[in-house]
């Protein structure tokens, strides 16, 4: 029967929510669940800007939010980098940029 094959593709071959994200760790002292770390930070200036831990099932949407430097308007290049606290070699970095625009007077009152 059809159905049942497409039951199965949407399973992920008949995996369940609970082994996902599940690590083989057989020296760790407990059932160790993946974890990501999303960072945001600006290399030249040697600054972090954003940290956050995201735990993934299949798939996850996560929102990072920092102070952008206000001293400093025009385009900033910056680093995300998502790093895995369970796995060697899947760490991914990306460049991306913003630009910031000058602050307005009534904006010092923002901290």
């Amino acid at each position: 029967d059809d159905d049942d094959d497409d039951d199965d593709d949407n399973n992920n071959n008949n995996v369940t929510d609970d082994a996902l994200g599940r690590v083989h760790a057989p020296y760790y002292p407990k059932d160790k669940v993946e974890g990501w770390w999303v960072l945001v930070g600006d290399v030249a200036s040697k600054r972090l800007h954003a940290v956050k831990r995201v735990t993934l099932r299949r798939a996850a949407r996560t929102q990072l939010e920092f102070v952008a430097p206000a001293d400093a308007p025009g385009e900033h290049r910056l680093q995300l980098y998502v790093m895995s606290d369970s796995y060697v070699g899947v760490d991914q970095e990306h460049e991306f940029s913003i630009t910031l625009a000058e602050a307005r007077a009534d904006d010092d009152d923002v901290q």
